[in-house]
């Protein structure tokens, strides 16, 4: 056997590798190099060539690593986890030893220094190979660490908002609105891995930084929790925070699926109904409300159409994973049905879903989809959402039919309105999706107790929307969305 560790852009490994190895042997890549495979030696030796995954099958799975299903011992014997064990075994029994592979120890916090030696930035005695950094297991392990930000007590004329989830999305269209709201204090923030919640709490000047999203929910500070975590926790989250009293801003989708659904009814319901919103933020654009107001009096039902070019999602995303991410309906499509609410003054009574049929392995089908909503006003709106166009292609364009008129909104970019053959034009080329509006209109709810942002009711109808929309395409049929069984008299 030839086994390749090596890191090049280079053939030669392989070249060589065929070279020396006997009849019929084989050669295992490890490394990352190029594999131009050499006809001469390969062929006449016939030799075997194969790609060792490292630390072995189940390694980039997420239903293996992340969800725990393991693979049958009769299917393969050295999985990740199974390699990990023998060797640890192994290592206990004193036939396979490492010590010689560990040439140096370093405190954690000295760990710098340990990267300065393996540079070469320092001077060293003898070679370096395995370089060990020590944690102290003695030491208090700490479930919040304040930052350099930190302020003793609340202040009561600031709202105390607490983060949980520190993601892309939450740093980039959430965080910098909340920061610059005069109004709040930023309490603490919660992520899942320790540097990142350490690293964006002090960007953005939190009190302190947490790896427990209870730390945030339970802190005495704190009076209002924003949620963006992946959305599996949506649900969780949002039903404990409700629990204790606070105020609750959650990314989309609410939850993903309708007990889930049914829990958050109850905690709305048993926590005096705090303030609560989803973010649905195209109704707070500049555009959509300019253009809701020039819409004036319906004096019959909307048709609208609403196509979304939503763009290509590999399969093996978290966000098509059915237990993380709900698929694409729950998690987005969420935004559109929501704008159409908000357009009709209505909600969704019947839902039917039909998608394209590829039979693709990379496409799923029920990205590419067509959802049709009928309303309680007697409106119906159709959501084209696409997967399989040109992602450069502008992604939203929103008509709107009824009372004479003809409203469109392209991409949140511009929009227009016409009547009586007259068109008036708004907005221009900068694109406002609405996210500080929504952020600036949640907070004011809290501070001068005004009416719900978007009422609790509409919520809910969006979010069991989706769900009915998932079973349309399942069953083939027309479902219906039974929003006051599950509110029962809200």
């Amino acid at each position: 056997s030839v086994i390749l560790t090596a890191s090049t852009s280079s053939n030669d490994p392989v070249k060589l590798a065929g070279e020396i190895a006997r009849d019929r042997g084989r050669v295992v890549v490890v490394g990352a190099v190029k594999m131009d495979i050499p006809r001469e030696h390969y062929y006449m030796k016939e030799l075997e060539l194969c790609l060792s995954r490292s630390y072995g099958p189940g390694r980039y799975d997420p239903s293996y690593e992340e969800w725990g299903f393991d693979y049958p011992i009769g299917y393969v014997r050295w999985t990740e986890k199974r390699n990990m064990e023998e060797v640890l075994r192994l290592m206990a029994a004193g036939k396979l030893n490492v010590e010689l592979l560990t040439t140096n120890e370093f405190k954690i916090d000295d760990a710098a220094a340990a990267y300065d030696m393996i540079l070469g930035k320092t001077a060293t005695s003898g070679s370096v190979c395995g370089v060990l950094l020590k944690y102290d297991v003695e030491g208090e392990v700490l479930s919040r660490i304040a930052t350099k930000y930190a302020k003793s007590g609340a202040d009561k004329n600031k709202i105390g908002v607490g983060f949980i989830g520190a993601g892309n999305f939450a740093t980039a269209s959430l965080l910098p609105h909340l920061r610059s709201h005069s109004s709040v204090l930023l309490t603490g923030l919660a992520n899942s891995t320790g540097v990142s919640a350490k690293n964006t709490a002090e960007r953005f000047r939190f009190n302190f930084c947490a790896s427990s999203s209870r730390e945030v929910i339970e802190d005495s500070s704190t009076d209002c929790v924003f949620i963006a975590t992946r959305h599996n926790l949506h649900a969780p989250i949002v039903v404990e925070a409700l629990s204790k009293g606070r105020s609750v801003f959650v990314e989309k989708p609410l939850c993903l699926n309708e007990e889930e659904l049914k829990q958050i009814v109850a905690a709305y319901k048993t926590g005096k109904e705090p303030a609560l919103l989803v973010g649905f933020n195209r109704r707070f654009s500049p555009l959509a409300l300019q253009l809701k107001k020039a819409l004036g009096h319906k004096t019959t039902p909307y048709s609208i159409l609403y196509r979304v070019n939503a763009g290509f999602i590999a399969k093996n995303s978290w966000i098509q994973d059915p237990i993380q991410g709900g698929g694409r309906i729950v998690g987005e499509v969420c935004h559109f049905i929501d704008l159409m609410q908000y357009f009709t003054d209505a909600e969704p009574v019947r839902v039917f879903a039909e998608s394209i049929t590829t039979g693709s392995d990379k496409e799923t089908d029920e990205d590419t989809v067509a959802i049709t909503v009928k309303f309680s006003d007697g409106s119906v709106g159709t959501v084209h959402y696409i997967a399989v166009g040109d992602k450069s292609f502008p992604k939203e364009y929103i008509e709107i039919f009824g009372s004479g008129t003809v409203a469109v909104l392209d991409d949140f970019k511009s929009a227009s309105l016409t009547k009586n053959g007259s068109t008036t034009k708004f907005g221009g080329s900068s694109q406002d999706k609405g996210h500080k509006d929504e952020v600036q209109g949640f907070i004011d709810e809290i501070i001068k107790n005004n009416s719900s942002t978007i009422q609790f009711r509409s919520l809910v109808a969006t979010t069991l929307a989706t769900f009915k929309a998932v079973e349309s395409l399942r069953s083939g049929k027309t479902e219906v969305v039974e929003l006051d069984r599950l509110l029962d008299g809200f």
